[in-house]
């Protein structure tokens, strides 16, 4: 079902964009047929998402499908802002009606209209350029934290926190290089990556082994662990978002497999303890990637942690505060959110999440959400950055 509405609400998209673009276009042009070409040349890229999410396999080879999906991705960020800025101009000129003059209105309609297209497409162009290279700038963010309890006893414990890689069609290997060297620069005692370390289909990654080259060069003192998110499983896509039902959606041999050379340790409802911090991995909330109907409870996960020591929990979605910390949790570390990703994104992600990023208290238990170092849908980040994270705990 909620495929049918994220695929639904794609087309209504869609067509509200062609709308506006073909009401300016009757103004600039009185030739239907030069009108009706310029219609489809900017109606082709927009299907090409919906072209990637629907097409079965027999039609799309994976290789011509992951570049379908790619340019329909890059054209996807353009299209956000284009058709928002088109929006804006649509209740403008409603809300002038009363006040223009019908005889004046059509003089200047070839104009205005040649103008206001102009306008929106250099706009969206530039943002969708701006947000391409920012997404690929990656950000250092530090934050200290004292867990002010008693405890058996007094340490320190420097974390790096990574997320939301997405590895696929518009990941780069850069980028990935960027987020290991800075990890390794932390001298961090464990690396922790919190989820989404691919984009929801394995087949989309067109060199496995350079990432797994790249990743296998991340450095700490105890080991790098690592949680699934809800797009580490195989499932099709429409401009990010899930179409495929979240029950019959399976992680992958190869994913396992992946994690695995990398020398990664799969955390799925497990605890391990390092120096004395307990550190606690969930199984996503939405998704558990196997046969499984559900995960551990807080409770049942951390039950069995000795609460007189830190017990830090990774959960990939910013979820489940007041039971992980009814539970013992001290901290709970996530990423998911991309922080909004995209402006306005980010403003709307403040109301849909009780902690959509950085660092605060969520009853009672100290939360840090990470925007991730990746992206999903527009390959862009507008508004937001690409951030690894170190986190210095003393207790």
């Amino acid at each position: 079902m909620h495929g049918m509405v994220i695929i639904g609400g794609y087309v209504l998209l869609l067509l509200y964009a062609l709308s506006q673009v073909d009401l300016h276009l009757k103004h600039l042009f009185r030739n239907n047929a030069f009108r009706f070409i310029l219609d489809i040349l900017f109606l082709l890229p927009t299907l090409a998402p919906l072209a990637a999410a629907l097409l079965p396999d027999s039609v799309l080879q994976t290789e011509i499908r992951n570049q379908v999906q790619h340019y329909g991705n890059v054209w996807l960020g353009f299209l956000v802002y284009f058709t928002g800025l088109l929006f804006v101009l649509h209740v403008l000129r409603i809300i002038s009606i009363p006040f223009r003059d019908s005889e004046d209105r059509k003089k200047h309609s070839p104009i205005v209209a040649g103008f206001a297209l102009l306008f929106c497409i250099f706009i969206s162009l530039s943002i969708s350029i701006y947000g391409k290279a920012n997404a690929q700038h990656l950000w250092l963010t530090k934050y200290s934290v004292n867990i002010d309890k008693i405890v058996n006893k007094h340490g320190e414990m420097r974390i790096a926190l990574a997320s939301d890689l997405h590895i696929g069609a518009d990941s780069k290997p850069s980028l990935v290089q960027k987020m290991v060297n800075t990890i390794n620069e932390q001298d961090a005692d464990v690396v922790l990556i919190a989820g989404d370390l691919f984009n929801s289909s394995f087949e989309e990654i067109e060199n496995p082994q350079e990432y797994i080259d790249i990743l296998k060069g991340l450095e700490s003192k105890n080991g790098v662990y690592v949680v699934y998110g809800d797009h580490d499983v195989e499932s099709r896509l429409l401009a990010g978002f899930d179409i495929t039902d979240y029950s019959t959606q399976r992680r992958s041999t190869e994913m396992d497999k992946f994690v695995e050379e990398c020398g990664f340790t799969v955390l799925d409802d497990k605890v391990v303890i390092i120096d004395g911090v307990q550190i606690a991995g969930r199984i996503d909330g939405t998704v558990t990637g196997t046969d499984a109907t559900r995960r551990a409870t807080a409770h049942e996960l951390l039950g069995s942690c000795d609460v007189m020591m830190p017990v830090i929990a990774v959960e990939h979605e910013p979820l489940d505060f007041k039971a992980l910390r009814t539970a013992g949790a001290d901290i709970v570390l996530s990423g998911h959110t991309h922080a909004g990703q995209i402006f306005p994104g980010n403003l709307i992600m403040r109301f849909l999440s009780n902690n959509t990023y950085g660092f605060r208290t969520v009853n009672g238990c100290k939360s840090l959400t990470t925007s991730g170092v990746g992206y999903y849908g527009p390959p862009i980040r507008v508004g937001t950055h690409s951030e690894v994270v170190a986190l210095d705990i003393s207790y």
